[in-house]
């Protein structure tokens, strides 16, 4: 990778830190992008780089829509490819390029990762089927020959976790000081999450098992 390229991402990590607050669209230095449009790549703190596949999503930075969901050994290798091509026949490369035109780029989150190939292939259909029902993932969409637009049909998919009764389960106030996210935040996610617990309609009576509560930060952190 070139030197200006290498600094331009590192550079781009600093500002994420930096930004991370925030809700404003993430935009390449002035003058750059024309050459090699960067972006905002996040990992969330609970997830270790040191895995052999990640599961991401890429973010409309115009409105925080997930238009794109993914599967990589290694993210800077993936970000950079969805990034310079451009030129591909393919409703996604066509959003990346009016993007780029606009002076941004797609926002890239981690949102699961492991060891198993497998598994992993498995939580990304997951997450695709998750997605699928807003009707703006690129994911199952290509151009026809007469340049319209197609969209497979993806069916619903169960999370392949296991029973939700016989994990360890959190409570929400837990939960928001492990993550240091609002306890309001997560209680707006978990009260209509499957597989939480309650004991009445009140916040403290919620029970997040394990496997849920992965799957509410997974969402948050999205």
């Amino acid at each position: 990778m070139q030197r200006h390229i290498r600094e331009a991402i590192e550079a781009a990590r600093k500002r994420s830190a930096t930004n991370a607050q925030s809700n404003a669209p993430i935009q390449a230095p002035a003058g750059y992008f024309r050459k090699r449009p960067i972006g905002r790549l996040t990992v969330p703190e609970s997830i270790s780089t040191d895995q052999n596949w990640f599961v991401y999503v890429l973010k409309d930075p115009r409105n925080n829509e997930v238009r794109y969901v993914g599967i990589t050994h290694s993210l800077e290798h993936r970000f950079k490819g969805h990034l310079s091509r451009l030129s591909e026949p393919t409703p996604k490369s066509t959003w990346v390029a009016e993007l780029n035109n606009l002076g941004l780029v797609p926002e890239m989150s981690v949102i699961e990762a492991g060891t198993e190939w497998l598994e992993g292939k498995k939580r990304e259909e997951y997450w695709i089927a998750y997605y699928w029902p807003s009707g703006r993932l690129f994911n199952g969409v290509y151009y026809t020959p007469d340049g319209k637009e197609h969209r497979l049909r993806i069916q619903p998919k169960p999370d392949p976790k296991p029973s939700p009764s016989f994990e360890q389960h959190y409570k929400i106030s837990e939960l928001s000081d492990q993550w240091g996210i609002d306890e309001d935040k997560i209680f707006q996610v978990a009260r209509s999450e499957p597989g939480v617990f309650r004991l009445s309609h009140m916040k403290r009576s919620y029970r997040v098992p394990e496997s849920v509560a992965k799957r509410i930060h997974a969402r948050l952190a999205a």
